[in-house]
């Protein structure tokens, strides 16, 4: 049953996060519909940047939270741009800094830096800029989520240490829940810190 509720809550928050996108497509064609041509333009704009969304949404979370995320093949340039898009019209601004090695990262590490973004998003309630710093093939990876109250709430945090038990987790945490069990799986451990007011640090460490 705990893979059951799982299932559920990762299907909850994957149909929050796709239900804005996914009305702004069927309000643009509502707008062709009523208004015809005079509003064509606008309303193939907005539909084009919620596909764009929408199919973000999507590839993060299948890379993430699903086994296309340990193909040995992604490169930490594929999870900037994935990120890119992802954070496109939102108040997020992701920026990676890594070093080129021209070697492949370590399995699994572009899936693991993915799910940073998402809880480290979940870290800056009020927007801000998400810094990952990486060697390039291993680890450390580093993120900084800098913004107005920055930080994780305490089920987030708790989620991430793996101390949260599934009755307790929810549609908005379960990125946490799910990454500190992926960590403990794997055999990874995070430390964060709220290192300056604004500003939260989050290790990922062997």
């Amino acid at each position: 049953m705990d893979d059951l509720r799982l299932a559920e809550l990762i299907s909850s928050r994957l149909c929050h996060d796709l239900i804005s996108p996914l009305s702004a497509i069927q309000n643009g064609l509502e707008l062709i519909e009523d208004l015809g041509e005079d509003m064509m333009d606008d309303a193939l704009g907005l539909m084009g940047q919620s596909s764009r969304r929408a199919s973000a949404v999507l590839q993060v979370f299948r890379m993430a939270l699903g086994r296309a995320g340990d193909d040995p093949a992604i490169r930490f340039e594929a999870v900037r741009d994935l990120s890119a898009a992802y954070f496109t019209d939102t108040r997020i601004t992701p920026v990676w800094q890594i070093t080129p090695t021209g070697l492949p990262p370590k399995a699994g590490l572009p899936r693991a830096a993915l799910n940073m973004m998402l809880v480290g998003q979940d870290a800056l309630h009020l927007g801000g800029t998400l810094t990952f710093t990486c060697p390039g093939e291993d680890l450390p990876i580093i993120m900084l989520a800098e913004g107005r109250d920055a930080g994780f709430s305490e089920d987030v945090a708790r989620a991430l240490a793996g101390k949260l038990p599934l009755d307790e987790a929810t549609a908005r945490n379960v990125h946490a829940y799910f990454f500190g069990k992926w960590c403990v799986r794997t055999g990874l451990s995070l430390r964060h810190e709220v290192i300056a007011p604004g500003t939260l640090r989050v290790d990922l460490m062997r």
